[in-house]
Parts: structure tokens; C-alpha cells; sequence
């Protein structure tokens, strides 16, 4: 647990009020129990190397941007004409919604309505008919679940309780770590748990039914992709790597230590297996600690200015921020929520956080 919070400390810096997700998962998942059968020997150590070439990916942009929020923490996420966030009103803290009004570029937000009290929600995903979301429980020294709530409201079904963590949705299935930090997955309602990889991770994220991508903590923090079919693991990168957002058939990433990142950009589709590697590309440029891309742009997610710091894709290797030196507790700003028509940050100061709301040039400025 302490070294979860470590790296979130570390890497996920956003603003003043944003807690590091806690690792946590317990294994208390609705009367389930595990039932991912373990890969035999053999199944495992067949010619390990021709499994890579079952891995191919081309992410959409939907399913790029559905990555990278997920990634930067989902604290807030923009649905339709919804506007769903974590709030701390006074010491009051909720899962709330707001409309979003958009008149021609002239953004307005209001009609706050409280959806859950006693929470402070991450990983906000609307889904169907409901928003389901990882929280820490302000009633019980900030314990982490898995739960959902009707957009329409009412009370909130708890779904996995012992806590979780890097909660996503994919194909009408929960996924998050554990208590272990195994990466497992569930049915909609928290049941049929099944356990993908059974040890450490952080990052993980389902690239496709079949494959995983995690950092594993046991080997250097590098990232790795396993073969669920067979329980096969490959290391893909080199030195401590974090923060992975696959963009079509690009994988971008981040080395470093907090202060001196990196930003690489790797090959996904140019498998080459002679070298065991794909091809890599690292900017000798310092970074930031979140990589989020448009179909033309990217930028320095966390710690880079309202502009969101950001280049074309192919000037990648030339976006840094030479004078950020680490210390958070200046006036920073983050990037907090990328989506197809609109983009958010979040300046935060000494004394207060307030955000902003990008379309096509024009913004809205309101605070929490």
C-alpha cells in the first residue's frame, strides 16, 4: 500500500485536493470466487517468442482518449451535456453532476446535483445508464470500493468492496487490481471474478480481450504485455516506465524519476523477432508525468501551462518543459480530461484549485 501511494505521490501530482489513489483491492468481489484456470507448463513456455506475433493493435481515437483519461486518474469526465466530478465543498465531499451548456463557444456551468455523499470518486465512468466509479468511503478512513449510481440518481450499489485500484471498463467488464495488485476483472455487477495477472502491477490496462499491458513492479517498474490465453509475458521496455497510452499503433510513455522524465515513443506494429523489441525512440527533452494526444497533438499532461504545452505528433520529440524542477507546491498547471470536443485543466495554487474548459480556442474559467 505504502508503495503504491509512493509512486502515485511521485508521478500523479495533479492538484492540492487530489489524493493518490490507494492500492487495494481486496478479494471480497460479490459471492465469487477466482476461476481463471492457471496456464499449464507447456501452455506457458511453447515457443514464448511466436506469441508476440499474435499481439496487434490499432487503437481508435475514442479508445485512445478512453485510455489516457483513465490513466491521468478519471477524476472528471465530460458525458453529453453532463459534467461529472469528485468535489470537497467544506469538508463535504461528493460525487456530483452539473449541466454543461454550450451556446456557440459560450460555455456555462451549473445546476450542481449531488449524486453521492461521503465519497471522493476516481476513474468516473459513464456506462449505459449508469456511472461507475472507484471512491474512497469519507465515512470509513478514506476504504476503497468499486460502485455505480443511476444517472437519474438514487443510492449507490456497491460492487466490489475492499477497495481497487486503475479501474476501467472494457467489453461489459469491471477491471482493476486487488488487494495483491493482481490484475483481475468481473461481470458488470461485480461477479465472475477472474484474476488476468496473478502478480505486483500498476498500470495495467486491457489493451484487447486477449492482452494485457502493466509496469511490473518486481522487474525495474518496466513495462510488460501478457497473453491471457496462455499466462506468456513479455518486457517491453527498459528502466522505469510509467503512464502507457496506446495511440493507434503507437505506444507513448514516460521513463524517469519524477524530476527527469522522458518521453518515448514506441512501435507497436514492427515487432522485430531477432532483437525480441520493438523499435524506440526517446526525446532527450524533459517531460511531465502524463502523456495525452489528440489525432494531430500532443502534450505534456501534468505540470504544463493552459496552452496544455503541446506540439504536433511530429515535432513529439521537441515538447518539454525544461524549467519544471519537481516542486508542486508552485502555481502549476494539469490537464485533467481530454475528449473530441472538449479539453480540461486545472490550475492549482497555494490556496486554490480552479479549472477550465477548452473548445476550439475559447475556454470558460469556474472553480470548486
Amino acid at each position: 500500500m505504502i508503495k503504491n501511494i509512493i509512486k502515485k505521490i511521485s508521478f500523479l501530482l495533479c492538484f492540492a485536493m487530489l489524493a493518490a489513489s490507494l492500492a487495494a483491492c481486496g478479494d471480497k468481489a460479490k459471492d465469487e470466487t477466482d476461476k481463471t484456470e492457471e496456464p499449464t507448463e507447456a501452455e506457458v513456455t511453447e515457443e514464448p517468442e511466436d506469441q508476440m506475433n499474435n499481439f496487434k493493435v490499432n487503437y481508435s481515437y475514442d479508445e485512445t482518449l478512453k485510455m489516457e483519461n483513465m490513466m491521468a486518474n478519471g477524476v472528471i469526465t465530460i458525458d453529453g451535456d453532463k459534467l461529472y466530478r469528485g468535489i470537497n465543498q467544506g469538508g463535504k465531499f461528493s460525487l456530483s453532476v452539473w449541466d454543461l451548456n454550450d451556446n456557440n463557444g459560450d460555455i456555462t456551468i451549473d445546476n450542481q446535483v449531488v449524486l453521492v455523499e461521503d465519497v471522493y470518486p476516481n476513474y468516473i465512468t459513464p456506462y449505459n445508464d449508469y456511472i461507475y466509479f472507484f471512491y474512497f468511503d469519507k465515512t470509513k478512513d478514506d476504504s476503497t470500493a468499486i460502485a455505480r449510481v443511476s444517472k437519474s440518481g438514487g443510492d449507490k450499489e456497491v460492487l466490489y468492496d475492499g477497495g481497487c485500484d486503475y479501474f476501467t471498463i472494457y467489453n461489459d467488464r469491471l477491471y482493476f487490481t486487488d488487494a495483491n495488485n493482481n490484475y483481475v476483472s468481473t461481470d458488470m455487477d461485480g461477479k465472475d471474478m477472474k484474476t488476468l495477472v496473478n502478480k505486483e502491477v500498476y498500470y495495467p490496462y486491457p489493451v484487447n480481450e486477449d492482452w494485457v499491458i502493466y509496469q511490473d513492479d518486481a522487474d525495474g517498474e518496466t513495462l510488460h504485455l501478457t497473453y491471457i490465453p496462455t499466462g506468456f509475458d513479455k518486457k517491453i521496455t527498459e528502466g522505469r516506465s510509467l503512464a502507457p497510452v496506446i495511440d493507434g499503433s503507437t505506444l507513448w510513455y514516460i521513463t524517469g524519476d519524477g524530476k527527469n522524465n522522458n518521453l518515448h515513443k514506441m512501435d507497436l506494429s514492427a515487432y522485430d523477432s531477432e532483437s525480441g523489441s520493438f523499435p524506440d525512440d526517446v526525446s532527450d527533452k524533459k517531460f511531465a508525468t502524463n502523456v495525452f494526444v489528440t489525432e494531430d497533438m500532443i502534450y505534456n499532461g501534468k505540470y504544463g501551462f493552459n496552452d496544455f504545452s503541446g506540439d504536433t505528433k511530429d515535432r513529439w520529440n521537441e515538447l518539454g518543459w525544461e524549467d519544471f524542477d519537481g516542486d508542486t507546491s508552485k502555481e502549476y498547471s494539469t490537464v485533467v480530461y481530454m475528449g473530441k470536443d472538449y479539453r480540461i485543466t486545472q490550475d492549482a495554487h497555494i490556496d486554490y484549485v480552479s479549472s477550465f474548459i477548452w473548445k476550439q480556442g475559447s475556454s470558460v474559467a469556474f472553480s470548486f
